[in-house]
């Protein structure tokens, strides 16, 4: 086990430490295919809008009927923003009604 894996599981639920590491080899795997990934010499991200439009709204239909992501469709998270004064806030969260808000649902848990 790495070390950043144990130390994460001292502070962390086992269930979260597993999210982080999948999430973000997906998100090197989207970034290594060149396809779904956007950005410059300085900055590469990866493209998760192009990759919601790939999938079509038939992916989070079919998220919906096998029961999967279940939290995330009917309780979404809330956002965190910077309020006028500097400090930290939340901003209500936007129903999932199509695969891009499923995805952007999942980065904001990440």
């Amino acid at each position: 086990m790495a070390i950043v894996d144990k130390a994460l599981r001292k502070k962390l639920p086992s269930l979260a430490v597993d999210f982080f590491i999948a999430f973000s080899r997906f998100e090197c795997a989207m970034k290594r295919s060149g396809v779904y990934a956007r950005g410059d010499d300085t900055v590469v991200e990866p493209d998760w809008d192009r990759l919601s439009l790939d999938l079509g709204d038939g992916f989070l239909a079919s998220v919906i009927e096998k029961g999967v992501a279940s939290v995330l469709i009917s309780a979404p998270p809330k956002k965190q923003i910077r309020q006028s004064d500097g400090s930290l806030g939340w901003r209500d969260p936007v129903p999932v009604t199509t695969t891009l808000g499923l995805f952007l649902a999942i980065r904001l848990v990440d």
